[in-house]
């Protein structure tokens, strides 16, 4: 049975409104997801001028409280990665992602620096410590001869690889 011309004008008039309202539906949805990515973006930016300012911070904060000046020479500064005390043993770490040979001389040679800029701590025993991810044998075998621990990462956790032959902290 064959549709009359008008019935064949109804159907194409209802598929053409439904075609009109998924149309404007869709307009309407690009409009709100285009409201919301400008929403979005404006959030970003302010977070993205948050971590600026963090990091900013936390660039003073480290420099304020990783760099100590000279007691009596306020010109001279030195920068100590990590300093720990007990009653009469001064733990001294330094940390490198990769240390280099001539750095490690340098720290196993700055004995008398940590005391220069601490004298408060002077007469404690010093417990020289190089921490690094990875190390070589060569460096490795540097440090033990000078009596400082290395440690570098593990499986986990960051590990002492010459503690025997440097001797415990008896």
């Amino acid at each position: 049975m064959a549709m009359s011309t008008r019935e064949r004008v109804d159907t194409l008039e209802n598929a053409l409104k439904e075609l009109a309202y998924a149309g404007r539906r869709t307009e309407m949805a690009v409009d709100r997801l285009s409201q919301e990515l400008r929403e979005f973006k404006g959030e970003m930016s302010d977070f993205k001028d948050e971590m600026v300012d963090f990091k900013d911070e936390m660039a003073a904060f480290k420099d304020e409280n990783r760099r100590k000046r000279h007691p009596t020479d306020r010109s001279r500064r030195k920068e100590f990665d990590l300093i720990a005390c007990t009653a009469d043993v001064v733990f001294w770490n330094e940390t490198k992602v990769g240390p280099k040979m001539r750095y490690l001389a340098e720290f196993v040679e700055g004995n008398e620096s940590i005391f220069e800029f601490f004298p408060e701590l002077a007469g404690k025993r010093l417990v020289k410590i190089a921490s690094a991810l990875s190390m070589t044998g060569e460096e490795i075998t540097y440090l033990t001869k000078n009596r400082c621990y290395a440690m570098t990462l593990g499986e986990e956790t960051m590990d002492f690889v010459n503690f025997e032959q440097v001797g415990g902290l008896d």
